[in-house]
């Protein structure tokens, strides 16, 4: 009985470490537009970075990561959504992409807008954004 109440206590806290790095804070999100483009946003360690970048996914046109510092930041998820209730083709849309701070230090976040089948190099629009990234004071 004593080993299976251990494994309650340890797993938890294994799990928790993993997914934040060294960050141990409350989880806030900051929103970041194209009119940020090129700026050095800080945000502290666990923070959520939600980039809004309009496309043109019915033209086929679509924003793309390129590498972002897995060291100390990491992917959380990706959407889409239109920003009009119109239905026609090539209607512009919204594109979401989260990331999370994971560690102290710094970080580039570049993303290329581009049709898959042209490649990076046909990219029509580009962002990018510098992370400085700080141990929160209340988290320690």
């Amino acid at each position: 009985m004593k080993f299976i109440a251990i494994i309650l206590i340890l797993v938890p806290s294994i799990f928790l470490h993993t997914d934040l790095g060294n960050c141990m804070n409350e989880i806030q999100t900051y929103v970041v537009t194209q009119k940020d483009d090129g700026k050095e946003i800080t945000v502290p360690c666990g923070g959520v970075v939600q980039i809004e970048l309009e496309g043109l996914g019915g033209a086929g046109y679509k924003w793309y990561a390129d590498a972002a510092d897995s060291e100390h930041v990491k992917f959380l998820s990706e959407e889409t959504k239109r920003i009009s209730d119109e239905k026609k083709v090539g209607a512009p849309v919204m594109e979401m992409f989260r990331f999370k701070a994971v560690k102290e230090g710094s970080a580039e976040i570049r993303m290329d807008l581009y049709r898959v089948w042209e490649g990076k190099g046909s990219a029509i629009k580009h962002f990018k954004i510098e992370l400085n990234i700080q141990q929160d004071k209340k988290g320690g």
